[in-house]
């Protein structure tokens, strides 16, 4: 009797399991990148989807690089945190981790401006304003920004209510 409840429960965990990994498999072929939406592709949001669906291809073209960008931008702004956390600040090492942010942060960019030129080439002018528009109000490391301080879609900007 022992034995039998034992068998059911090594049966049930196996079957959980093999489940598990089935449906794994058959989400990744779904939806292959839902982790990593193509670079850029927010500042295209005003653009006619079937022309944004054309041009993610090209900004995908080097998403692993851009991946590993942000990873190491992600790394360098953590040491800095931890830098300045202690109470003893080490301002040679505090030195060296801002040299090598400036130096990552400049090699993102210019991944990111080779990616955005063919982009912005296969657009009309006006499109390619309100592209613009959109990347040059992003953060400076060109992520997305945040949901409040995202501009409009036509470009305006308006002031700040009054208090």
């Amino acid at each position: 009797m022992v034995k039998r409840h034992w068998m059911t429960l090594v049966l049930t965990l196996s079957l959980s399991l093999n489940l598990l990994v089935l449906g794994l498999i058959i989400g990744r072929s779904v939806w292959p990148d839902h982790r990593h939406p193509s670079p850029l592709i927010w500042a295209l949001e005003d653009i006619d989807p079937r022309v944004r669906e054309q041009l993610e291809p090209v900004l995908r073209q080097d998403i692993e690089s851009t991946l590993q960008q942000r990873r190491a931008l992600r790394e360098i702004s953590n040491r800095i945190r931890e830098l300045l956390a202690v109470e003893q600040l080490d301002e040679v090492a505090l030195t060296q981790a801002l040299t090598a942010l400036r130096s990552i942060s400049g090699s993102y960019q210019q991944q990111l401006h080779q990616t955005v030129v063919p982009v912005l080439a296969q657009l009309e002018p006006a499109q390619r304003i309100a592209v613009a528009g959109r990347l040059l109000r992003a953060g400076h490391d060109g992520r997305r920004p945040p949901a409040g301080h995202r501009p409009p879609p036509n470009g305006y900007n308006p002031p700040p209510p009054p208090r």
